[in-house]
């Protein structure tokens, strides 16, 4: 099952303080039937997947955050109804497909900061971030989407906070994005598989009526 986490990462080279998510809107209540009935059929989850984040990050301050430090929860399950493109989707508990959230934290000078990430699969489907000789920004590890063209089941989903915009990927992020690459991948070819089924259905239906 590939699963599409919320990961909130100190990726710069300095320590942050008093860091908090603060999640627009609020994460939903927490709903074991819904996310059972609302997610791709064959799935069965024993534990709601919104209950984690709203304990792991809701209403949490955490006092400093080293580099290198990071946290994970998971976040979204696609609806079973969902369409790329649909900007008024929820997921299967109820999480808008153009939810927000803000990081806030301060640096050793007590200077505050915030960012905003929208976390839409449609806009997370490709690279959030593009490398310049002023910035290095990092490439997002993360392509999202129900598959770009479609969506197959869960998918894998990442947020990098970007406390110090002077740093490379490690050796273990470039594995990692070429590990979600590949289950992109993965949800594509299910899609595809799934779309060509549903023409052959329509086709015959067709025929019948003619």
């Amino acid at each position: 099952m590939d699963v599409l986490d919320l990961e909130i990462s100190n990726v710069g080279k300095s320590v942050a303080y008093q860091v908090h998510a603060e999640f627009d809107p609020p994460l939903p209540e927490p709903d074991l039937d819904a996310l059972n009935k609302n997610s791709d059929p064959g799935q069965t989850f024993h534990h709601p997947n919104a209950e984690i984040p709203r304990t792991v990050f809701a209403g949490r301050t955490f006092r400093t955050w080293v580099p290198g430090q990071k946290v994970t929860a998971p976040f979204w399950v696609s609806h079973k109804d969902y369409e790329v493109g649909d900007r008024d989707a929820l997921s299967a508990e109820g999480i808008p497909a153009q939810q927000l959230v803000h990081i806030h934290y301060r640096d050793e000078k007590n200077e505050r900061y915030a960012d905003t990430f929208e976390l839409d699969p449609g806009i997370w489907a490709g690279t959030m971030f593009q490398e310049t000789d002023e910035q290095k920004q990092r490439k997002a590890l993360e392509k999202l989407s129900k598959s770009v063209e479609g969506y197959g089941k869960t998918f894998t989903y990442q947020v990098q906070t970007l406390l110090n915009r002077a740093t490379s990927p490690t050796q273990e992020e470039i594995e990692q994005k070429k590990e979600r690459e590949e289950k992109i991948a993965r949800i594509r070819a299910r899609e595809h598989q799934r779309k060509t089924r549903q023409h052959e259905v329509e086709a015959r239906q067709d025929k019948k009526q003619n």
